[in-house]
């Protein structure tokens, strides 16, 4: 009887799961070699979401820590694209621990501001688009305020490449959740860029919550 490859044998047990999760070490001691390939692998292709968790971090999977609230959940989000299933996912665990719940969007200057005729970006201008970002993700997030009326919610908009800015906010995080793009086209799945390098260099559990479209 032919072996399964272990991230073949993740991904066929997920396909009944509501969860699966899968603890990583780090190759050889190198800071950017933090994932191993099966689980880069079973994040990539799991049907359910799952929760990916550093040897050196058990804060996760640590039932006494859940059950006292410690480490806040963190959530990368994009108000003009909001993911369902991975808001849904972060305020579930937020709510299941007592946790506070840290939102975070990064943005970036619109594309008329750095266009060879703005040799300047005013104050006044960065502010502005700041305060619509803001305006925006607040919107964007009522819906799940509503649902989850006990998860204590802080935003941050950040000015920053999005993995920066979700690194940068999970480091007292007890656990951080992004979505991840299912392509119908590809049977294999794949990571994008945001979530390869989240999983990377974040020190705290990070979830993967698959997503259509």
């Amino acid at each position: 009887m032919p072996m399964i490859p272990p991230a073949g044998a993740l991904r066929d047990a997920a396909r009944d799961a509501a969860l699966l999760v899968v603890g990583t070490r780090g190759t050889g001691g190198f800071e950017g070699l933090a994932v191993g390939s099966v689980a880069l692998r079973t994040a990539a292709v799991a049907s359910c979401p799952v929760v990916l968790v550093p040897h050196r971090s058990g804060t996760f999977a640590d039932g006494a820590s859940a059950a006292r609230g410690t480490g806040q959940v963190v959530l990368g989000f994009n108000a003009q694209r909001p993911v369902g299933e991975a808001a849904d996912f972060a305020f579930s665990a937020a709510e299941a621990r007592a946790a506070p719940l840290r939102v975070v969007q990064a943005w970036a200057l619109p594309v008329e501001s750095v266009s060879p005729r703005i040799l300047v970006v005013t104050e006044e201008d960065r502010a502005t688009w700041e305060d619509q970002e803001v305006l925006r993700l607040s919107d964007a997030l009522r819906p799940w305020q509503q649902k989850y009326p006990g998860v204590t919610v802080g935003s941050d908009v950040m000015l920053l490449h999005p993995a920066e800015a979700l690194l940068n906010a999970s480091r007292s995080a007890g656990l951080l959740v992004v979505g991840r793009r299912t392509e119908p086209q590809a049977a294999e799945g794949r990571l994008g860029p945001v979530a390869h390098a989240v999983l990377h260099h974040a020190r705290c559990p990070v979830a993967v919550v698959p997503h259509a479209g």
